[in-house]
């Protein structure tokens, strides 16, 4: 059991990094986001997918190692660390709910309510 809360503290620590370097870069994950809807909601052209990868992977990169979108995310989208075109949709529509996800525990932990 002493294992379990251990990597649940762990996840809730690289939840709250993740949460400080979105507030630290705003913009980028504005962008982020933009370029997720994008791709989930418009017919993107072969051509415009190594740079709208790129682009996303620097965007990601920005909010450093610690966060939850280094591993995972930066491994399956950045083309030049393997990323296969035909999967980026789906790693977009992956990304966009580890978002909503993060948004929603940030919400539950706040420290002010909304009366």
């Amino acid at each position: 059991m002493k294992t379990m809360e251990a990597l649940s503290q762990k996840h809730r620590d690289s939840l709250s990094r993740t949460k400080a370097a979105i507030l630290r870069r705003p913009r980028e994950l504005a962008e982020i986001r933009g370029i997720i809807n994008r791709v989930a909601l418009e017919t993107v052209d072969i051509d415009a997918y190594y740079p709208l990868a790129e682009k996303l992977a620097r965007l990601l990169a920005s909010f450093g190692r610690d966060t939850i979108f280094f591993q995972y995310f930066l491994e399956n989208i950045d083309p030049d660390r393997g990323c296969q075109a035909r999967y980026f949709r789906y790693i977009c529509l992956d990304l966009l709910e580890q978002i909503n996800l993060l948004m929603r525990w940030s919400d539950e932990n706040r420290r002010l309510r909304l009366l």
